[in-house]
């Protein structure tokens, strides 16, 4: 009779723990199920080459002209926890509005770098998908201030470090964040040149 007690309790033991886990989840209403991952940021040459890099040009032409740099950024949405047996929600759904681009320098060390930025997205990825985002990197008008202004016309380089940080809700407006809980970002290394165009 003793050993039934006991069998009973370590059969219902494990289905109290998943419910009181369960609980505790949906208690939570302020996070939401959905994380967002940067897989991957894409620059390019000074040729226009795809490249895990960006080679910046200060001046494009004889005319002085600048253009903005954009690159990729590839985004996936995923759930936090497993698939419930319906599948995710449309509410799971990841909704991209806003990133920030911040700069440090590399080399020369402690140099002056161009400002800090902010942009608007509008962009939804679906989970267990992936989307390809295209954003400005480095904006024309950082490319006629200082330091990067200083670079035209000379053989110097200055390499910096950019971090974007992606800024998202899901599609019931709670926040989402990558799985450290931190907002979603990425580094990539811009090399600022005079480039021979």
């Amino acid at each position: 009779m003793k050993r039934m007690k006991t069998l009973k309790i370590l059969v219902i033991l494990p289905f109290v723990l998943l419910l009181l886990s369960c609980d505790n989840i949906l208690n939570d209403s302020q996070k939401s199920g959905s994380v967002l991952i940067v897989a991957k940021i894409t620059g390019q040459t000074a040729a226009g080459s795809e490249a895990d890099f960006y080679e910046s040009d200060v001046q494009d032409d004889a005319t002085g002209t600048v253009y903005e740099d954009v690159a990729v950024a590839t985004l996936e949405a995923r759930l936090k926890e497993p698939e419930s047996i319906i599948g995710p929600s449309y509410n799971n759904n990841v909704l991209v509005y806003a990133y920030r681009i911040s700069y440090a320098a590399v080399l020369p060390s402690g140099s002056t770098v161009p400002i800090s930025f902010q942009g608007s997205l509008n962009v939804v990825v679906d989970i267990d998908a992936t989307v390809d985002v295209d954003f400005i990197l480095v904006r024309a008008a950082a490319k006629n201030a200082a330091p990067l202004q200083n670079l035209k016309g000379t053989p110097d380089a200055l390499l910096v470090d950019a971090t974007i940080t992606f800024y998202c809700r899901d599609l019931s407006g709670k926040a989402v964040k990558d799985a450290t809980g931190q907002d979603p970002s990425a580094t990539i290394s811009i090399n600022f040149a005079d480039w021979v165009n």
